[in-house]
């Protein structure tokens, strides 16, 4: 990814990335059991590193 610098194409990248989220599939509830198996597998994934 490019980091850029120009205001204009900034908001652009960012409203694009917004977008791209909305439209990525259905909502979720992020409830405690959502956070702790983020958590889990952020572990998981940290020790096989």
């Amino acid at each position: 990814m490019t980091i850029t610098l120009d205001p204009e194409s900034a908001q652009d990248r960012l409203e694009s990335l917004a977008l791209e989220g909305l439209l990525s599939g259905d909502p979720i509830e992020p409830g405690p059991a959502y956070w702790e198996e983020k958590h889990r597998r952020l572990d998981e994934s940290l020790r096989q590193q």
